[in-house]
Order: structure tokens, then C-alpha cells, then sequence
């Protein structure tokens, strides 16, 4: 109790200190997870070995965070429901075979939204300043991600599960990169690109042109990865995205449901009813515009006073409420099927995509590579100042300032940290990686092999 203390009243002081999209969550025997609390920070980083919980953590991040994005989107919670939570994390993200133990709990303390769940109660509420919070952009990719690659992928029937959202979303990201625009995979010397007519291809760095679906499973599984996270970290952000007419409707109906708050009507300012029942015109730009003629064009407009200020209020909310302004990234085994010199450089690509003032990435990982590759970005980030540019050996645009990274060590379902620290993680006081699973496996190979040494001749 104490130690739950101490790390909320942290994440409030930290939250308070940085203007950042974070969060603290909290996981009590949900699967193979006993108990782990922690604060999200920009990169995230869960090591351990199979079937400690690894998945399950990120899964629940997802879960909440879609949840949240949600509540933001519409302007209300009345959808989050206890069952809603239930669907979202247990059926889709496939939690729903793992037994409920009776003291099962879950929460989540994001910068918008506060639930928190247990077997017997649900409770959900709009964190501090909800109506100022803006819209982000939620993506989980799963570890079997290489499944995009398959021909004809888009005639499978799937469950709606969390591998079905990631193929919805990569028939519509994969769109966006063409034969004239095509997506660069930085270190790996290719470039990849959709046509319609032959499908997902890749340009090697020898000009020749191959399939998707004949490349090595390597690149099938990291070629998803590189064109999701450039998506989300860059395209959404300087491209106009895609909205359904349910995205439409949405973003009206949380408009009106904005506008007609009673901060609002204390102003005098109120939102003819008829917005509501008016016909979508395409495109977001189009909303703005309606919303904007139905109110200046309402009986109640003179009362209202409408101002230039006024409108550019509205013009502003549904920029908040329709543009994505950072993006939360889920990544599952960022290592599948790359030999080890490419695990690094993809470390060191993923950190050049990633803003760290506005998004932020969690990983889980089998591999020491991937952890060796963050510690060089992170050491990079505490000696920049002191190296010759002709001397770099990483790039400096993948350095990192270790205090936005935070590392985690899972083993019998809780945090194992030898540090000792606050945060449970494997860092030591400037936040380098130190003693962890990987060098504790490797140390025991190294002890196997000298020890046989000795009975060689």
C-alpha cells in the first residue's frame, strides 16, 4: 500500500511537471501477471521470458488507451461501460480464456480518462481538464504481423480480434505509400510502395522490384512495422486522414455535446438542437464549415452575438476532436525474424521516427540486441556534446535523453529490478540499462563453455 503511494503521488508530481500525454496503470493476477504499477513514459520498453506477462501488459496499455482516445473522440462516457471494458480487453485483445481470480484488478490513471476494474465493480470518470485534452491515435502490432503479407490476405475472415484491427489498418496505411511516393526503409537500403494492380513491392537497392509475399520473412514481418510507425508518427500528421461517415457523425455529435456543456451555457452560447439531424457533408473541413453556417444561420444566432472569436473557437474544437495530435504505439517483438545487426539498426530507425515531445512507443522484446541498441541512444543522449561529429557511431538524430525511456524487467509476474528504484526499472541513476535477463543468460552460456573447456584437449 504504501509503495502504491509513493508511485501515484510520483506520477501526479511528474504529470504536473511535464506537459506529456501520460499515464500510470496499475495490473493485479489479470493472466500470468501478479502485480506491476507503473507510469508510461515516451519509450517503453518489458523484457522476460515467454509467458511472463509481457503481452498481456501491453495489451491492457492498448485497451485503455483505445478506451481513452475514445471517451475524447465522442465527448462523453456513456459508451464506457463495464461490458464495453470487457469486450475491448478480453475478447478483442483475446485475454477472455485466462480465469478471473477474485481479486483481479486493472487501472488505468490516464491524462483523460480514469478507469479502473475489478471482478465485483467498475468505476470510469474524466480525469482533471478532459474538455482541453485532444485527440490521439492508438496502434497495436501484433508479433504476428507478417501476416499482411500473405496473398489475398484480404479475403480472410477473421474474428473481431485485435489481429483483424491490424490488418483493417494496414489495408488503409499501405494505400498511402505508391510507386511515385514510396515508404524508404531507411538501413535496410529498400523502399516499399502498393499498387493495386501488383500489390505490396519492394524496390531493392539494386533497382529490381520483388513481391512482398517472396521476400525473406524478415522483411515480411518488419516492413508492416516500418510503414505503421511512419504512418503514425509522421504521415497522419502532415496528410489529412481518411473519415468514415461514423467518424463524421462522431465528431458531430461530440461537438454538440461540447458546446452544449454548461461552461458553455453560462457564456450564453448555445448549439441549436437540428445539428444534429442535418445531412454529413464529406470531409472534415466540410463539418467545420456546417457546424459553423448552422450557428451563425440559427434563430438563436443574435442572442449568441456571433463573433469571429466565437467561430474560431468552434474551428479549433474540432481540430482538437478530429485531428490526431499524438500518437501511442504498441509494438510486440520488434526483433521477429531480423538478424541481429538489423534489430539494432531498426532500434536506431524507430528513434529517428519516434517524437519523443509527442508520441510515444512501448515494446516488448526477447532480444538483448534491441536493449544494447536503446543504450547506445541513450548514452548518445548523455554525451552528445562531447563527440566529434566525423566520430559518431550512432546517428545522432536516434539519440535519446534516458530519463524519457523506461525499462522493465518482468519475471513471476512482477517487476524484478536489482536497482532498487521508484520505478522498478533495470536503470541505473542516469538511466542506463544495467544488470538484466539477457547478460544473466549470457553469463551462464559463457560458464558452460569455460567449464568444458577445462576437459578439452
Amino acid at each position: 500500500m504504501a509503495y502504491a503511494c509513493i508511485c501515484h503521488l510520483f506520477f501526479v508530481i511528474l504529470r504536473a511537471k511535464l506537459d506529456l500525454v501520460m499515464c500510470r496503470i496499475k495490473i493485479h493476477n489479470l493472466g500470468p501477471v501478479k502485480d506491476v504499477e507503473f507510469v508510461l513514459n515516451r519509450i517503453n520498453v518489458i523484457t522476460g521470458p515467454q509467458c511472463s506477462g509481457k503481452s498481456t501488459i501491453a495489451k491492457v496499455v492498448c485497451a485503455c488507451s483505445w478506451l481513452e482516445k475514445d471517451a475524447v473522440r465522442r465527448q462523453s462516457l456513456t459508451h464506457v461501460t463495464r461490458e464495453v471494458f470487457e469486450q475491448v480487453l478480453f475478447t478483442y485483445h483475446q485475454l477472455d480464456k485466462y480465469p478471473k481470480h477474485d481479486d483481479i484488478e486493472v487501472e488505468y490513471d490516464g491524462d483523460a480518462l480514469y478507469v479502473r476494474y475489478t471482478k465485483d465493480s467498475f468505476d470510469v470518470h474524466m480525469a482533471a481538464g478532459f474538455e482541453q485534452k485532444s485527440l490521439g491515435k492508438v496502434a497495436y502490432l501484433p508479433a504476428e504481423r507478417n501476416i499482411a503479407a500473405i496473398e489475398n490476405v484480404e479475403s480472410f475472415k477473421l474474428p473481431e480480434i485485435n489481429i483483424r484491427g491490424y490488418l483493417w489498418d494496414w489495408f488503409i496505411i499501405r494505400t498511402k505509400y505508391t510507386d511515385a511516393n514510396p515508404l524508404d526503409l531507411f538501413s535496410l537500403g529498400i523502399k516499399y510502395y502498393y499498387s493495386k494492380e501488383r500489390g505490396d513491392v519492394l524496390r531493392l537497392a539494386n533497382g529490381k522490384e520483388i513481391p512482398l509475399n517472396t521476400a525473406s520473412s524478415g522483411l515480411q514481418s518488419v516492413t508492416p512495422l516500418y510503414a505503421c510507425i511512419h504512418y503514425m508518427t509522421s504521415w497522419i500528421y502532415q496528410n489529412k486522414e481518411d473519415a468514415s461517415y461514423e467518424e463524421k457523425e462522431m465528431l458531430e455529435k461530440a461537438i454538440y455535446m461540447r458546446m452544449s456543456r454548461k461552461d458553455y451555457k453560462e457564456k450564453g452560447i448555445d448549439i441549436p438542437d437540428n445539428i444534429l439531424e442535418t445531412q454529413i457533408l464529406p470531409g472534415v473541413l466540410d463539418v467545420t464549415h456546417r457546424v459553423i453556417e448552422q450557428i451563425i444561420n440559427s434563430p438563436a444566432a443574435d442572442e449568441i452575438r456571433m463573433t469571429e472569436g466565437y467561430v474560431n473557437n468552434i474551428a479549433e474544437l474540432i481540430s482538437q476532436l478530429s485531428q490526431p495530435h499524438y500518437s501511442r504505439i504498441i509494438l510486440e517483438e520488434p526483433e521477429m525474424n531480423l538478424f541481429p545487426q538489423s534489430q539494432i539498426d531498426l532500434v536506431y530507425d524507430m528513434l529517428r521516427m519516434v517524437d519523443v515531445n509527442r508520441d510515444s512507443l512501448f515494446i516488448n522484446t526477447h532480444s538483448p540486441y534491441i536493449l544494447y541498441a536503446l543504450n547506445n541512444c541513450m548514452l548518445g543522449g548523455l554525451v552528445k556534446d562531447k563527440i566529434d561529429d566525423e566520430e559518431l557511431l550512432v546517428q545522432q538524430d536516434s539519440y535519446i535523453d534516458p530519463k524519457l525511456v523506461s525499462v522493465w524487467e518482468l519475471r513471476d509476474g512482477v517487476f524484478s529490478s536489482k536497482m532498487e528504484n521508484k520505478e522498478r526499472t533495470i536503470q541505473d541513476a542516469e538511466g542506463l540499462i544495467r544488470s538484466n535477463y539477457f547478460d544473466r543468460v549470457m553469463h551462464n552460456v559463457m560458464a558452460d563453455y569455460h567449464n568444458l573447456m577445462n576437459y578439452h584437449d
